[in-house]
């Protein structure tokens, strides 16, 4: 018996304990698919890829955008993502049709590129003397990420023309998701990139720093803010709102939770 087809009994088993009939039937159907990878696929398999693959599919089938599967690598990466932290070097990059290099459209303040000497508006033409013209966002995070905890050699072509190589700290980044300006006639203007871990600290900081510089008013910009969690918007209400319920979750059986 294969290592697959192993696991997949395990699964039935576990589904008669624990699903009921409904479970049992899954369990079954892909337990025999995974019997016939063991017996009949023509050469060697990644065990784990396949059972991820699967899982993955299996949630996949409820058709619901909030539901994803993610394996070990990619819960480490989400829990990263969640924290606003990142490895690299600073910067938020896009294609640049012109060259096939990545313009830096921002650099974060106090990141590893800016200390370094990068700026927006320069182009990574390469990363540790490997050209990235052909390649997409995901080979040069590749390239960077490869050096994490040492230096990369990144070679930029600033906006007169002219290319320089910089040595600059591939390291764990904290990507700040509120930015926030004083407007014309008071207007304090804060937007919010979205609701992961710090969100709400760094927007309180916002709101007090432009009350302080004179702000009679605020705009809070959340137009592209694709969500986070829940903890960090409930605590920015409770910051800026009067008593009262801001938040109601209903889970599968109708019981409330409200965040007040």
């Amino acid at each position: 018996m294969g290592l697959l087809t192993g696991v997949l009994l395990a699964a039935v088993f576990t589904a008669v304990v624990f699903g009921g009939w409904r479970g049992v039937k899954a369990a079954l159907k892909m337990s025999a698919v995974m019997r016939v990878i063991d017996t009949q696929f023509v050469t060697d398999c990644d065990e784990d890829a396949v059972v991820d693959s699967a899982m993955s599919g299996a949630v996949s089938g409820l058709d619901d955008r909030w539901s994803y599967y993610m394996d070990a690598d990619s819960y480490a990466a989400y829990l990263d993502y969640s924290a606003n932290r990142y490895q690299g070097i600073g910067v938020t990059i896009r294609k640049d049709e012109e060259t096939g290099g990545f313009l830096i459209v921002t650099v974060n303040r106090d990141g590893p590129a800016q200390r370094a000497g990068i700026a927006a508006g320069d182009i990574i033409l390469a990363v540790d003397g490997v050209s990235v013209t052909e390649g997409d966002t995901e080979d040069v995070r590749a390239l960077i990420q490869a050096d994490y905890g040492k230096d990369a050699l990144v070679t930029v072509r600033h906006e007169d023309g002219t290319e320089e190589d910089f040595s600059v700290s591939c390291e764990e980044v904290f990507s700040s998701p509120v930015e926030y300006e004083l407007l014309e006639e008071d207007v304090g203007y804060i937007i919010i990139d979205n609701f992961r871990e710090g969100a709400a600290d760094e927007a309180k900081n916002a709101v007090g720093e432009l009350m302080s510089d004179g702000a009679s008013c605020l705009v809070f910009d959340v137009r592209n803010d694709p969500g986070g969690q829940l903890t960090e918007l409930v605590s920015l209400l409770d910051y800026l709102l009067p008593e009262g319920d801001v938040f109601i979750r209903s889970d599968r059986a109708g019981h409330e939770t409200i965040e007040t």
